[in-house]
């Protein structure tokens, strides 16, 4: 059993998951570490972190970026975790610095762009390659030399529990139906995204969307379930870039959109056009004119580059060397884009040290909610992931009972078994995609979230998956969100029903969801 037994274990090696273990072994060497983890996650592509830096030449201030979220995110955001994830955006920034992350600068001050949403330029890049893939490969050498464990190819499928304290989690080999338990008096939960319950997706394919049920499992609460992130500039059209993503900071470097007839279609929308513009303002306009037949011929719209600096677009080293691979003459050249499901605003409650409702459980990432509210501001994905990180990390080291649990003799918990019919599991996974790429895309309305929710619940009872658990938590997680959406009688943010085209001032408030004792789905407003 000692093999099985941490101090603490980490569920997610994405940027929240290494940042926090970095953090805990920088002050704790003595402590026994395991990042249990499926693959990279989403952070690999992080392309830049959103923070005010002193001394900016914008007049930036911890307000405005506070402000921009709230405005951004519908006044849905949680208060305090804003202010926290504004607050410490600069320091975490620095403690990244010290660990061998360097920023572009332009002598000292640091080059910056900006993205969706913000008021000023306030995202910092490196030149090289994406953010988030130099912070993987720097970490992850760091936590090695420490001695940090990484369990690879592996899924966490349920979390261990006694008496409302934390003790460790049940995981599943990506490569076998083996189970495992591993015990901790800790687990950080950095496992975020729900991305692959949708058939088109920005996420990696080991984000399989399971965790939102692992958590509801467990009795965690849950909130802004509804309100999910399309990426608007996935590129459609040429066939070899088709699915990767173009920086929406380009925006504010002189790229513009245009319609099938070249018009700027944003201006009518935003008088400002499309620099600054948020996302889902990006999406509802450019749906709006593929409804009015003026999309694309690959269904999309285009993203025109033609007036962007060289200068600008070589600061995306890593995007502008895939234009040059394509032999695409951006300067000539038009690409075609179009939304696709990205990141997940919802997530597990916590307080303003990330910490959930049981003692040693924290949330971290994109694993948590509340953040955003109903539309993340570009680039602070990857600003709440390290905030986020850090601050669990150095609530983590003031945990006192580490010695204590060691000592203790933990059963084994593991009485799963696992029988897959792997061709019924693909099935079942794949009407899940269809289900709610037409009922959960960027517009919804009751009927079609009703039939979708009456099927899911169906397919959810069906005897199969008794013996299928991550499949079951996969149909799980996806009728949570339909639940919370077809809940939601309005129009906000990401959340746009056809039914209820308007903000409603009864639903200024966050849903929160958990299980009852009867495994109903409870659910409740909190006013924001």
């Amino acid at each position: 059993m000692e093999e099985n037994n941490f101090d603490v274990i980490i569920i997610g090696s994405g940027l929240s998951g290494l940042t926090a273990a970095a953090r805990i072994i920088d002050e704790r060497t003595d402590l026994k570490i395991a990042i249990v983890n499926a693959g990279n996650g989403a952070s690999y592509f992080i392309d830049a972190i959103n923070a005010v830096t002193p001394k900016n030449t914008f007049g930036d201030t911890i307000q405005i970026h506070a402000h921009d979220m709230f405005e951004t995110g519908g006044y849905l955001n949680n208060n305090q975790l804003v202010q926290k994830i504004c607050q410490e955006a600069y320091r975490c920034v620095e403690i990244l610095e010290n660990w061998g992350i360097s920023f572009k600068k332009e002598g000292n001050q640091y080059s910056l762009h900006r993205t969706s949403g913000s008021s000023f330029a306030r995202s910092l890049f490196t030149l090289s390659t994406p953010v988030g893939k130099s912070i993987n490969f720097v970490l992850k050498e760091k936590l090695k030399e420490r001695g940090v464990q990484f369990i690879n190819n592996t899924l966490c499928t349920k979390l261990l529990l006694s008496e409302e304290k934390a003790i460790g989690i049940t995981t599943q080999s990506s490569f076998s139906d083996d189970f495992r338990d591993f015990f901790a008096p800790v687990v950080v939960i950095a496992w975020g995204g729900i991305g692959n319950l949708y058939p088109n997706s920005t996420y990696p394919s080991d984000v399989n969307g399971s965790s939102i049920a692992i958590a509801f499992n467990e009795g965690l609460e849950l909130l802004d379930l509804e309100f999910i992130e399309f990426e608007p500039l996935v590129i459609l059209w040429p066939s070899e870039l088709k699915g990767h993503i173009c920086p929406t900071a380009l925006l504010g470097d002189g790229g513009v959109l245009r319609n099938k007839n070249f018009e700027r279609f944003l201006f009518k929308w935003r008088k400002e056009g499309e620099s600054g513009a948020p996302k889902a303002l990006i999406n509802k306009a450019g749906s709006q004119e593929i409804a009015n037949g003026k999309g694309t011929l690959h269904g999309g719209f285009y993203y025109d580059f033609r007036g962007v600096p060289l200068t600008a677009l070589e600061q995306y080293k890593w995007f502008f060397e895939k234009l040059e691979k394509a032999n695409i003459n951006y300067q000539q050249e038009l690409l075609e884009v179009g939304l696709a499901a990205h990141s997940h605003s919802g997530g597990i409650k916590v307080n303003k040290y990330f910490q959930t409702k049981v003692k040693g459980l924290y949330a971290v990432g994109e694993a948590v909610g509340g953040i955003h509210g109903a539309c993340r501001l570009g680039g602070n994905s990857s600003t709440q992931a390290l905030v986020s990180g850090i601050l669990a990390a150095e609530k983590v080291l003031e945990c006192e009972n580490f010695k204590i649990f060691r000592d203790i003799k933990v059963k084994n918990f593991n009485n799963f078994q696992n029988i897959i019919d792997k061709d019924i599991s693909q099935k079942i996974k794949l009407r899940v995609q269809s289900l709610l790429n037409k009922s959960l895309g960027f517009y919804r309305n009751k009927k079609d979230l009703e039939t979708c929710k009456e099927e899911l619940a169906s397919i959810l009872s069906s005897d199969y998956l008794l013996n299928d658990l991550l499949t079951k938590n996969i149909v799980l997680s996806a009728l949570l969100i339909v639940n919370s959406a077809l809940l939601r009688e309005e129009s906000r943010g990401n959340h746009n029903r056809l039914d209820f085209p308007y903000p409603r001032k009864d639903w200024q408030c966050s849903i929160k969801v958990w299980r009852s004792l009867d495994n109903e789905i409870m659910w409740e407003k909190i006013k924001r």
